[in-house]
């Protein structure tokens, strides 16, 4: 048999042993009823805070999801920017051929309304020259006409005194004269025909 003392301390040890054993049921068992209410809370807690970051979780997915469309959209527009760009080059280039064709045409109409304008002037100067000189030339025409309807008109009258003469003398023509038109006297001059007739026609009136 163990002394007494090592008895009276087993059974101590076993007392003490039983004691810290329902202790530490208590403990567990109070320690788990804790973690319970703890859970328990937590839980609330959690759906809580769930409950209210949904809203914003949400809102997160739906800016995120519009990130995404605009990223997209953006990317469309970049290529679309980047096409206009090309064409806008395609554009400047095609505007600066045309440009540089409409200066050239522009200037090549502009000599030639230079030249056109040259011949214009030379036309209207000969124009006007050629005017002045048919002016003169009716002008001189016109005197001239004058001149020769006063000369005929003279040479008329002449004729017609001639032609009054040769009938007068027709006339008074002798039997000899008829015989022998020509003699030997020298040809009479104008001015004493017309004095001769001027004195046939003071003998009629007369």
């Amino acid at each position: 048999m163990l002394p007494r003392k090592t008895s009276n301390h087993i059974k101590r040890t076993d007392d003490l042993r039983n004691t810290m054993t329902i202790h530490l049921e208590e403990v567990t068992k109070d320690c788990e009823q804790a973690m319970e209410i703890f859970w328990t809370d937590f839980q609330q807690v959690l759906n809580t805070y769930l409950a209210y970051t949904q809203e914003f979780h949400d809102e997160y997915l739906d800016l995120k999801r519009r990130d995404e469309e605009d990223t997209k959209l953006i990317q469309v527009h970049y290529f679309e920017v980047a096409r206009n760009t090309e064409v806008i080059a395609e554009l400047r280039y095609q505007l600066t051929a045309v440009r540089e064709e409409k200066d050239f045409t522009v200037s090549q109409l502009e000599k030639f309304k230079r030249k056109l304008q040259q011949r214009y002037d030379h036309s209207k100067a000969a124009l006007v020259m050629g005017a002045k000189e048919d002016k003169d030339r009716i002008r001189r025409l016109v005197v001239g006409s004058s001149n020769a309807i006063r000369k005929l008109q003279n040479v008329v009258k002449k004729g017609n005194i001639l032609l009054q003469l040769v009938e007068i003398c027709g006339k008074l023509e002798t039997e000899r004269e008829k015989v022998i038109p020509f003699n030997n006297e020298p040809t009479k001059k104008w001015s004493d025909i017309e004095d001769t007739n001027d004195d046939f026609k003071n003998r009629r009136t007369g």
